[in-house]
């Protein structure tokens, strides 16, 4: 590695420097610099790296995951992390790691080290309920109370941090106190906070790949609103990235206030008209009235049991897994409009 490519190379060291994360706007790079005492300029080699996602990529080291291998009794031994990156660098050689590395090709080597991505990607999506049934668009009458459901997930590769949720309120909307719970891997039963959600929010912590919250909250329209107003509700989630920076995302529900007449033909139109067979057994596939609504199944006893499906007053159907009479497990959900997921236990629905 001298100069004139004769006798033993002395002091040979080795850095690397790696930008700390990229984006679709700044590339990044990677470069490995050998400079010894016999060498007049120091050498260098590197790569640049792109990427043309929406979200900053952040590069990281890989702890103990450096070696060089040759010819020589240095070969496959660790090279100290903090020295590779450090201002000095870490000393190479052929038999021992002391920076003396002899001229000619049998004496050449290399270093590997390993490197690893990480990018955050959430996902935010409010919906909204007058009846259980949640939507992105609900209607409401002047005075109605209706509850709205914020759910969150870290769908990155990294820790997402300071994570906050923030809603913003149309005028004629308001905050109905103590109502706002927060749905946790901590809470599974969810905890009551605190009536700011639509003033500064609060935080709720740090989440993995793959972590989820939700909030559930509700809101009053006011009573003098107008027929045909329409009022939002925008979610907001901020946090830290993750990879040096801060990000948000936000969801918007909208309530259309209507008349007590337009109500009543909404549930109208969407109500399935079915009727019950008074001669079906109490065991075996058959068709029994069933919270206000009907269903359609195997039954036990005269009670839902097993495989079915039940028809609420409303027309929304629910199909899934019934013990003794009570909603069990996950059901598919669906109506005129579309379809979506639940789960009940002991007949009690999870939001989580």
């Amino acid at each position: 590695m001298n100069q004139l490519g004769i006798g033993m190379a002395t002091n040979t060291r080795m850095y690397v420097r790696m930008s700390d994360r990229i984006s679709s706007d700044v590339s990044g790079g990677i470069q490995a610099v050998i400079s010894s005492d016999n060498l007049v300029k120091k050498v260098w080699d590197g790569i640049q790296l792109k990427t043309m996602s929406r979200n900053p990529i952040k590069l990281t080291y890989v702890t103990a995951s450096a070696k060089i291998y040759n010819f020589g009794e240095a070969n496959g031994q660790l090279l100290s992390d903090i020295a590779l990156f450090g201002t000095n660098g870490i000393l190479l050689g052929f038999n021992k790691l002391i920076g003396n590395v002899p001229t000619g090709m049998k004496y050449s080597g290399c270093v590997t080290y390993h490197i690893y991505t990480q990018q955050p990607r959430t996902w935010i999506e409010q919906k909204v309920t007058h009846n259980g049934l949640y939507k992105i668009e609900d209607t409401a009458l002047p005075g109605d109370t209706l509850t709205l459901r914020i759910c969150f997930i870290n769908r990155g590769s990294s820790d997402v941090g300071q994570v906050v949720f923030i809603v913003k309120l149309s005028e004629g909307l308001s905050l109905v106190p103590n109502t706002t719970y927060l749905y946790n891997i901590c809470n599974p039963d969810g905890v009551l906070m605190p009536n700011v959600l639509d003033k500064n929010g609060f935080k709720v912590g740090t989440y993995g790949p793959g972590a989820t919250a939700e909030i559930l909250y509700q809101v009053r329209v006011d009573n003098n609103l107008k027929v045909g107003v329409e009022l939002c509700s925008k979610a907001f989630v901020y946090y830290c990235d993750g990879v040096g920076g801060m990000d948000s995302i936000h969801s918007t529900s909208v309530i259309k206030v209507v008349s007590d007449r337009t109500k009543e033909v909404l549930q109208k139109t969407a109500k399935v008209q079915v009727t019950e067979d008074k001669k079906q057994p109490k065991d075996g596939i058959g068709t029994i009235s069933y919270k206000e609504g009907i269903y359609t199944g195997e039954l036990r006893d005269g009670k839902p049991h097993g495989h079915g499906k039940w028809t609420d007053d409303k027309g929304f159907v629910r199909e899934g897994n019934f013990v003794d009479g009570k909603m069990e497990g996950h059901f598919v959900c669906f109506d005129e409009v579309g379809s979506w997921n639940e789960k009940y236990i002991n007949d009690k629905r999870i939001f989580k």
